[in-house]
């Protein structure tokens, strides 16, 4: 998972950030309450296992810091909505991969011993959030969510046809999704039997 994608803790920040709540380092102080300032705020996050930055980072990061590395879960859980982005194509471009570790919070299974397991005590997030972050709550981040980011009347017929129902699978099985079909502008553009 890319820890330069969240802040480390619900805040403050970008619009809503006055400029003194600031710190050098572009994140913010947490906000007095805890929670997500407003549900206009939108946390994007590269969701992916990246165990050389989590190495180099638990040098620098107190052990309560270092236990909630992207706190997507936590964010969600106060309020904040959550949108995936990606750092392709510096990282391999593999959406349901990045779904199954936003959910399990663990790595590929032949990561090996010192980056197997779970990521920090974060508690990840539903998969309906996480196919949120990845649909309409990254097309509203974008402002592109009148057209596209869900299945309705007026909007782009863009959508993906898959082999499975990952909101009723086991999430560990989420990076096996595959897509049978895809329709983009009402026109299906890749089909798995051809």
């Amino acid at each position: 998972m890319l820890p330069h994608a969240l802040p480390p803790a619900p805040c403050a920040y970008g619009g809503e950030a006055e400029p003194e709540e600031r710190q050098e380092d572009g994140f913010c102080n947490r906000h007095p309450d805890g929670r997500f300032p407003a549900a206009t705020d939108t946390a994007v996050d590269a969701i992916r296992f990246a165990a050389s930055t989590v190495d180099q980072l638990r040098d620098y990061l107190e052990p309560e810091r270092a236990a909630i590395l992207e706190p997507a879960g936590l964010l969600a859980a106060a309020g904040a909505s959550i949108a995936f982005g990606s750092d392709w194509p510096v990282d391999a471009l593999d959406e349901w991969f990045a779904l199954k570790v936003a959910v399990t919070r663990e790595n590929a299974p032949g990561a090996g011993a010192r980056y197997g397991g779970r990521l920090g005590r974060d508690r990840g997030l539903t998969r309906l959030e996480a196919l949120r972050a990845i649909t309409i709550v990254a097309a509203r981040a974008l402002h592109h969510d009148e057209a596209v980011g869900s299945i309705e009347v007026d909007k782009l017929a863009d959508l993906a046809l898959l082999d499975r129902d990952p909101l009723s699978i086991p999430p560990a099985d989420l990076a096996n999704v595959k897509v049978k079909e895809t329709v983009v502008g009402g026109r299906t553009v890749y089909r798995a039997d051809r």
